[in-house]
């Protein structure tokens, strides 16, 4: 009779076995635990959910190559999406034992591992062997057309999607053209990408921040086996984060495109002169009222748009005030000059405003601060955030509720008035023309200065 052949699943190997919640001193904020051969490790406790045996894992490999050029900014782009369809076995087999992997790209590339922390280094020690593998032709082709489908499917989203992938791409060094980015894509080889994993796995500097169930047994035990993976020759490099554009009083950077779709979509934000967190606590506490403001007149009322509100951007240190619109209704100089007589009419408004409204506005503000995360993650995400802004106090969250409960209905006047009604603040317009207005105007802002090149932008902007 005919031989079955049986294929048993393998065997899950990263199913926790220890339940174990690790011991440490007492931390008042995340500290350095291990410095060694350029790689850096930060470790803190989770404070509210000290009694679960899960972690956080989160390793920036940085190199600033990304930043200064297209074609490793392309490269590693390549590289993550490569490395995930790699690695879906190994994510799977890891959701199954409650754990996940992600990689991401910006500034280098940043690995996380996350969930129970008995088998992370077994799982890490995979995850970060993956990191180097042979690229193979048809695979390399297939992710090169996968990079340039989403770039140009980009060019067919809503206008106000893409209106502020603009904004976050002129504020802060890392952003490319997108034709640049299209043209690259097209001439890069198998071979280009082997090369750049090759020195930028030879080239960097580590910094690991570890949240939740760790000791300093396991971290050391995890960077041995880090270290072990990574290739003999590696030579440390200075650790590099994108900077933000320095806003300079009487400057208007203005980036204007047009557009496949038809409608058109701007963002006007004006930034306040001091930087610092009194002034986006004031921001922060205006922000849903003007933006209701902005809903009830520009949209019911006028019917200018299907997507309006308002928004408090910060730049690193600095904070604004703003506001964005998508609208089939006007072309983007004539928006924007209704733009600049609605910021008039808000001002009338905010001088009617109570005390007793000011301070509804306020604790709804500080309700929404702090809420309770609901996990790990949401923990440690304000902490990450700092981690990136090279804040090692980790306290930007509670400076800002701090701010906030100090701030007044007067200082929020004085905020709206050294932004919005400041013909000297320094401002970030994005316009984007649609199809339908191809042949009307752009809007011209006092001070300006066009952006057509990102990258050399970027190379020359002062920066904080």
């Amino acid at each position: 009779e005919p031989q079955m052949a049986i294929n048993l699943p393998k065997v899950n190997t990263l199913l926790p076995e220890n339940f174990a919640i690790k011991q440490n001193d007492a931390f008042d904020k995340p500290q350095v635990v291990i410095e060694d051969d350029g790689i850096q490790v930060w470790q803190y406790p989770s404070q509210l959910y000290s009694d679960q045996p899960r972690g956080v894992f989160n390793i920036q490999i940085n190199n600033a190559a990304p930043l200064e050029s297209a074609k490793a900014n392309v490269l590693t782009a390549l590289w993550r999406d490569l490395y995930n369809m790699n690695i879906s076995a190994l994510d799977t087999e890891a959701n199954i034992a409650g754990m996940n992997i992600s990689l991401s790209d910006s500034t280098g590339l940043t690995l996380t591992v996350s969930g129970f922390t008995d088998k992370q280094p077994q799982l890490l020690e995979r995850a970060i062997n993956n990191l180097s593998f042979t690229v193979e032709q048809q695979a390399f082709k297939q992710a090169v057309d996968r990079y340039i489908r989403e770039l140009n499917n980009k060019g067919q989203q809503f206008p106000i999607y893409q209106s502020f992938d603009a904004y976050g791409q002129l504020i802060r060094e890392g952003g490319f053209n997108q034709d640049e980015l299209v043209e690259t894509a097209g001439s890069v080889s198998a071979e280009d990408l082997s090369n750049y994993m090759n020195t930028m796995l030879s080239n960097n500097a580590i910094r690991i921040f570890a949240f939740g169930n760790y000791d300093e047994a396991g971290l050391n035990e995890s960077v041995k086996r880090i270290k072990d993976s990574l290739p003999k020759n590696r030579e440390v490099t200075d650790f590099e984060q994108a900077q933000f554009w320095e806003p300079q009083p009487e400057q208007s950077i203005v980036l204007r495109r047009d557009l496949e779709v038809a409608d058109v979509a701007l963002v006007d934000a004006h930034i306040h002169p001091q930087p610092g967190f009194e002034s986006l606590a004031a921001g922060t506490v205006l922000q849903s009222h003007f933006r209701t403001v902005a809903f009830d007149t520009l949209r019911t009322e006028e019917q200018l748009a299907y997507a309006v509100g308002a928004f408090a951007p910060s730049l690193d240190q600095y904070a604004g005030f703003g506001l964005y619109i998508q609208t089939p209704v006007k072309n983007v100089a004539d928006m924007q000059e209704r733009f600049d007589s609605f910021k008039q009419e808000y001002w009338e408004d905010l001088q009617g405003m109570t005390e007793e409204e000011f301070n509804q506005l306020k604790q709804s503000t500080l309700i929404t601060l702090n809420e309770t995360p609901k996990n790990l993650n949401e923990e440690v995400s304000p902490l990450l955030a700092d981690l990136r802004l090279q804040r090692f106090e980790f306290d930007s969250k509670e400076q800002l509720i701090k701010a906030v409960e100090g701030v007044t209905l007067e200082n929020a006047k004085a905020f709206y008035q050294e932004t919005l009604l400041n013909p000297d603040a320094a401002r970030i317009s994005v316009q984007l023309r649609g199809t339908k207005f191809a042949d009307e105007p752009y809007a011209d802002l006092p001070n300006q200065t066009v952006i057509s090149d990102l990258a050399e932008f970027q190379q020359e902007m002062k920066k904080q």
